[in-house]
């Protein structure tokens, strides 16, 4: 039997004279069942990138095991298949999430998330195929800055992907959905060269640095004390 695999913590956080609360993602353990769950989130989020020609998306069906993980169908009713992979680099902090500190430098979190997707990358041949990473932990939320940081690296390179997404999931239905390859550099941006970029410090919260005071079906509710 395979080792079971960490979990993490990831969902909205919010204020309230108790403390600090967060909505956990219910996300299911088992692999088929995560990666439909996921791939759903996706096919939601997605709407919003209005100038994807691929988009909408729609009917995510898992693939057998040897495949790529999902087939979608694209705006033109073609079908596509789309690969999944969790950024949780959890081999640079022991193995375990308590482990993960809060803050990161952008240029940290995008050399980590580049070599991934050129692992991934170089596993394919052709380009016909969609590569979607995502998070299931709030202490690896990747930031703005950083997936344009990430557009830089990747900025003329040739990958086995037509398109690479990023999606930080906010509900088991809902989630922000970015496109990372290929992409212009953002104009918002534009002032900033890459090593500034790079040195900039991501402040997060990993919610294991704050005491747990309290559980009810409303949320997770921690005690800032």
């Amino acid at each position: 039997m395979q080792p079971k695999k960490p979990q993490g913590v990831k969902g909205p956080l919010g204020i309230s004279p108790a403390g600090m609360t967060i909505h956990p993602v219910e996300f299911p353990t088992a692999k088929p069942e995560r990666e439909l769950l996921i791939a759903n989130i996706f096919v939601n989020g997605s709407r919003r990138l209005a100038s994807d020609p691929l988009v909408p998306f729609s009917d995510p069906k898992l693939n057998p095991e040897c495949d790529l993980d999902i087939s979608i169908t694209v705006a033109n009713g073609q079908r596509r298949k789309l690969e999944l992979v969790e950024y949780a680099p959890l081999d640079l902090f022991g193995g375990k999430y308590a482990n993960v500190p809060s803050n990161h430098l952008t240029g940290d979190v995008a050399k980590s998330i580049v070599k991934l997707i050129k692992k991934k990358s170089a596993h394919y041949a052709g380009n016909s195929n969609l590569l979607l990473i995502y998070t299931t932990e709030n202490a690896f939320s990747v930031p703005s800055p950083a997936l344009e940081l990430i557009r830089r690296m990747l900025s003329g390179q040739k990958l086995a992907f037509e398109r690479i997404y990023f999606l930080s999931p906010h509900s088991t239905t809902e989630g922000s959905t970015s496109l990372v390859y290929p992409r212009e550099p953002h104009d918002w941006y534009a002032r900033w060269d890459s090593m500034y970029l790079a040195s900039r410090v991501l402040r997060g919260i990993n919610v294991r640095d704050i005491q747990r005071s309290d559980e009810n079906r409303e949320g997770i509710t921690f005690s800032l004390d």
